[in-house]
């Protein structure tokens, strides 16, 4: 057989994050605290470096907030930044559909009928939101819990146990199991052992509240209907200009010349990064902001694409960042709102839901089928379900317990 050599060229496209990318991402992501901490340790070890820090406006701007841990918003930069493709509308309303304890409980056959997909599409979505943090969310119960928490440790022998055995587990029927996987009862209980490392109610963490000492990157006034977004500056980087003439001399200095140069471009970068993606956020969510209107429906993906960023960008950006408005802090990714299989903004039937209760008769209180009508003549469709959600999440009690005797 007569074999040809042939050289074949290609042109190939590709994209090499840099150190100084990766740099670049990873100060973005920061916050004010954050930030200040880097800039104080940064101008210890360069003597090219400058920084004037203004006090007075730093500790002035300082709030202290009780800022609720919230498992969807976790959940939901997940969803944003997750690598592997995904149906966005399907995962949100999943989320959307968790109770308190971080299990979902949903006939799939009617979520792949509501959103006009296979039933198969919707299980690929339940199978990677099921690989999300905390380990164990996503589950049906505890016992599914655990399953998943297993899988997530390597566990293999303890996921098995809990998949094909969970009746005889509950009832200690020890010797059974060992039979049935041709083990012995010590060796079942050192893998129930290994099992109880694992939390019946892994989210339960996100709960809680904690209290914490933020500075808010900007201030949003409105004055005659028009937004405005400030700056909050607790800094302001610059080069120590009369080590310039010594570089000559000093040949070190050119370095450290260097090094500053490119970290004070980085911080303004940084900076102007930011108030791109907060201007074009707030833009959107400017009826919020001028008349109090419910937030519309916007995912980080949404502002990624007018801007022309990537999705982990905006998601970096806008980490652990927050807001001042009206006199008070609030987190930025609480700016963004889920949208119903219908397309209605979530925040939006929430208050309806709390518009129609305010002005219901307390003698005779709408049932969550009643509160589906009058939504539904709101031409906000939704289940009796969806409503009892929402009205759980806004801590308003059934009718019977409304009901004024």
């Amino acid at each position: 057989m007569k074999q040809n050599l042939a050289i074949q060229q290609t042109l190939q496209q590709k994209y090499l994050l840099t150190q100084k990318n990766q740099n670049a991402l990873e100060v973005l992501k920061m916050n004010h605290e954050e930030i200040t901490k880097l800039v104080l340790q940064f101008a210890q070890r360069n003597p090219m470096f400058a920084c004037r820090f203004h006090q007075e406006k730093g500790y002035e701007m300082m709030d202290t907030v009780h800022a609720p841990i919230s498992l969807k918003e976790e959940l939901y930069y997940q969803l944003h930044t997750c690598k592997t493709s995904i149906r966005e509308d399907i995962a949100a309303y999943l989320i959307e559909s968790l109770d308190e304890n971080g299990y979902i409980n949903i006939n799939e056959e009617e979520v792949a009928h509501a959103f006009q997909v296979t039933l198969q599409e919707v299980q690929d979505v339940f199978t990677i939101l099921r690989t999300f943090e905390p380990s164990g969310v996503f589950a049906k119960d505890a016992a599914d819990s655990l399953y998943l928490q297993c899988l997530h440790m390597g566990n293999t022998k303890g996921a098995y146990l809990l998949k094909h055995h969970a009746d005889a587990i509950l009832s200690h029927d020890l010797s059974s199991i060992a039979k049935q996987m041709n083990l012995t009862i010590e060796e079942i209980k050192d893998i129930l052992h290994s099992i109880r490392k694992c939390h019946p109610y892994p989210c339960a963490p996100y709960q809680t509240q904690t209290t914490i000492n933020i500075t808010p990157e900007v201030d949003i006034i409105v004055e005659d209907e028009e937004i405005r977004i400030e700056p909050i500056s607790v800094f302001t980087p610059s080069l120590h200009q009369e080590y310039v003439s010594m570089m000559e001399e000093h040949p070190q200095l050119k370095q450290y010349f260097q090094e500053a140069s490119i970290f004070v471009d980085m911080l303004h970068r940084r900076n102007a990064s930011l108030l791109m993606i907060i201007n074009e956020l707030v833009t959107l969510q400017k009826g919020y902001f001028l008349y109090h209107d419910e937030l519309r429906p916007c995912t980080l993906k949404d502002i990624a694409q007018k801007l022309g960023m990537h999705e982990s960008t905006v998601s970096r950006a806008l980490h652990q960042k927050y807001y001042r408005f009206e006199g008070e802090c609030y987190a930025f990714k609480q700016l963004f709102s889920a949208m119903t299989c219908q397309g209605d903004s979530a925040d939006g039937i929430r208050k309806a839901i709390l518009s129609i209760i305010r002005q219901e008769d307390k003698h005779k209180p709408f049932s969550d089928q009643q509160l589906v009508i009058k939504l539904s003549a709101m031409d906000l469709k939704v289940s009796r379900r969806t409503v009892a959600k929402y009205r759980e999440q806004l801590h308003i009690p059934g009718s019977s317990q409304r009901k004024l005797r």
